[in-house]
């Protein structure tokens, strides 16, 4: 308060440049889905990879059938809120480009370090537990298209516009946008850089990019790609945007290097559509001491249906208890936390879900809101455990309420149950050895190990 400084000096991050370069995949992408895409990148020496600086640029192109045959824009005329075949509400779903993307993985000098199944529903669980309130309403719903305008989520019975509906003007002429993808891993979550190697990134696409990619109401969805008015989704192309930070004087890289990283796991068990109490046993990785638990249709991905989202997660569970490393939490099980009940119990599985993603401890903001996480419920709980606990069985206990339409997804089209996922993800803890030549490059990837 009462340093009074006497001279000034310009602010040193120890940072030169920073450079983005842009690589192309060394396969052919397919442009309706399906096959693997593969990038080859390299990080010279003397450049520090920078991980959460990168990202994939998926350009997506979406049009619409004319009469002719030939391919022309979407309008606000395909925004319209009406089901018909010229209108019927289509706009992309929450992270398109994550709806491209089936599996991920990442190599270091040749060995693998990690591999993401399920890339929709783990992105979904790394956005929800982990982007704050501020940068998901600015910069995250617009780089990765999470959400519409002021925040609007996908709906069916109005129009997100913003990000999710590019097209919502009467003039518009684009058709290629551009769809920004941080893959949900361990590595492109953690903070700092790494020296440089050898790396290789394989995303394996979905088929059908138009069911996966797009939401629209059903006579719109039912036509023939033969018909006027068919709605096309392709890959114009994918890029990956590769940033490196050059430091002011040579950096000594140490022999060895061990990047700590903290990969999430999703894992499933079915659901049946009626109601009642069933016992699911899954299996974690050992380093365990998150996990979140939510419920999604078995058909996401199926159908143009805002319930068919991977990330759209039912409000039916009525009672929910896990156990694992020797603890049951919660230590009573939760009641009537399904969206009708009458009694419902909202702040405690909200507040331990908070505090399994760290935030009520530190007091940050959360991705959401009470109102909208009890429309949309993952359910967080936190087990502390010794360090040579190696527990992987995780047993869930729990009631599906399934009577009625309120206990399922906002906005679905559906008048009744249907057979559905537990998803369950885990947050583990592992470790990364690198060792480093004389050159400050990557010699060899020793091992993948849990902490």
């Amino acid at each position: 308060m009462f340093s009074l400084p006497t001279t000034s000096s310009p602010s040193d991050t120890g940072v030169s440049s920073v450079r983005v370069d842009e690589f192309a995949p060394v396969s052919t992408v397919n442009a309706d889905g399906g096959g693997t895409v593969a990038f080859e990148c390299t990080s010279p020496a003397n450049s520090f990879w920078c991980p959460r600086l990168s990202y994939f640029n998926f350009r997506l192109k979406v049009t619409s059938r004319k009469a002719d045959g030939t391919a022309e824009a979407l309008t606000s005329t395909d925004t319209t809120d009406s089901d018909l075949v010229t209108t019927g509400t289509v706009q992309f779903r929450s992270y398109p480009a994550a709806a491209c993307v089936q599996s991920f993985s990442h190599s270091i000098n040749g060995v693998t370090v990690e591999t993401i199944s399920d890339v929709q529903e783990t992105a979904s669980m790394l956005n929800r537990t982990g982007m704050s309130y501020e940068y998901a309403r600015t910069a995250g719903n617009s780089l990765y298209r999470l959400a519409g305008k002021d925040g609007k989520r996908n709906s069916e019975s109005a129009n997100p516009g913003g990000a999710l509906q590019p097209w919502d003007t009467s003039a518009n002429t684009k058709t290629v946008f551009d769809c920004g993808l941080l893959p949900p891993s361990g590595v492109f979550s953690m903070p700092g850089t790494i020296p440089g190697g050898r790396h290789r990134f394989v995303l394996t696409l979905n088929n059908d990019l138009r069911t996966r990619c797009l939401i629209m109401d059903s006579a719109r969805s039912a036509l023939t790609s033969s018909t006027t008015n068919y709605v096309y989704c392709t890959i114009e192309e994918v890029r990956f945007h590769m940033c490196h930070l050059v430091p002011d004087a040579p950096v000594p890289v140490p022999r060895n290097v061990v990047l700590s990283i903290h990969p999430l796991t999703v894992v499933k068990s079915s659901l049946s559509a009626s109601s009642g109490s069933s016992t699911h046993t899954l299996s974690v990785p050992p380093s365990t001491d998150r996990l979140f638990v939510g419920v999604n249709l078995a058909t996401a991905g199926s159908t143009h249906g805002v319930q068919d989202s991977h990330d759209q997660f039912e409000p039916s569970l009525s009672v929910l208890q896990v156990q694992y490393a020797g603890q049951t939490l919660p230590n009573t099980a939760y009641q009537s936390i399904n969206k009708s009940a009458t009694d419902r119990h909202v702040v405690k599985p909200y507040a331990d879900f908070l505090a399994a993603c760290g935030k009520l401890y530190l007091e940050q903001s959360s991705y959401d809101n009470m109102e909208e996480w009890q429309n949309n419920p993952i359910h967080g709980l936190s087990f502390e455990k010794s360090p040579n606990d190696s527990s992987t069985s995780v047993i869930v206990r729990c009631t599906r309420a399934a009577t009625g339409t309120t206990d399922l997804v906002d906005e679905t089209a559906a008048s009744a149950a249907a057979a559905a996922n537990l998803v369950v993800c885990a947050q583990s803890h592992q470790a990364i050895v690198l060792t480093y030549g004389d050159d400050g490059l990557i010699s060899s990837c020793d091992s993948v190990v849990e902490l």
